[in-house]
């Protein structure tokens, strides 16, 4: 999912500035950004002890459909209050799947896992910030232009001109991260990796164990 992000956060500025000014740009930005905030706090004072991994999935979930939502008009508001709704979303997630790993990851290990799981995390997200712009100029924009391939189908729903390749391209990432978050809940070892995989069992003092 990180690789959807990455696209989606690069051709945020492209496609607020083809629907608003650079002033309109900063008041989306300060919402987005509030929402990183309020998804902060809910999970601060998270208290739910169970059903992580439903919750991740369902989470996932929502953000494919606000990414999906975020381009679907040439709309302002609809961006903006997806945006918000994503952004709030994944301090959540971000959280939650720190929270499995590190119940069911023995303490011992910790560190190794984390140093594997975070540089993943992160090519993947610079992987999607690299080819976003490519992806856009070459394929998506020439599409949705006046007199694109598309603009004459898919352009009568999404609208077409500046900024509506951008829209396009968070259409199919959205629907991409929806039909991926289903295919992967199908999968039994991950729906059931809370109930099947036992918590570890933290270290015991070495004191304890001369007694």
């Amino acid at each position: 999912n990180n690789l959807f992000t990455g696209i989606f956060n690069v051709l945020t500025t492209p496609l607020v500035l083809s629907l608003t000014s650079p002033t309109g740009l900063g008041i989306v930005l300060s919402i987005g950004s509030s929402g990183v905030v309020l998804g902060s706090l809910m999970m601060s004072i998270w208290k739910a002890q169970e059903h992580y991994i439903k919750t991740i999935f369902g989470f996932t979930l929502l953000t494919g459909l606000f990414i999906l939502l975020a381009g679907l008009r040439p709309s302002l508001s609809l961006f903006t209050v997806s945006d918000f709704c994503l952004l709030a979303i994944y301090p959540v997630i971000s959280g939650l799947v720190q929270v499995m790993f590190q119940k069911k990851v023995p303490p011992e290990i910790q560190g190794r896992v984390f140093g594997l799981k975070d540089p993943i995390a992160t090519v993947s997200l610079t992987l999607g910030y690299a080819i976003a712009g490519p992806l856009d100029d070459l394929i998506f924009e020439p599409l949705m232009a006046p007199d694109g391939l598309l603009a004459g189908n898919i352009g009568q729903i999404i609208g077409v001109g500046q900024g509506r390749g951008v829209g396009l391209l968070d259409i199919v990432i959205g629907l991409l991260a929806i039909v991926g978050t289903i295919a992967a809940y199908q999968y039994p070892r991950l729906r059931l990796l809370e109930e099947e995989l036992p918590d570890a069992i933290p270290d015991q003092p070495f004191a304890s164990s001369k007694l």
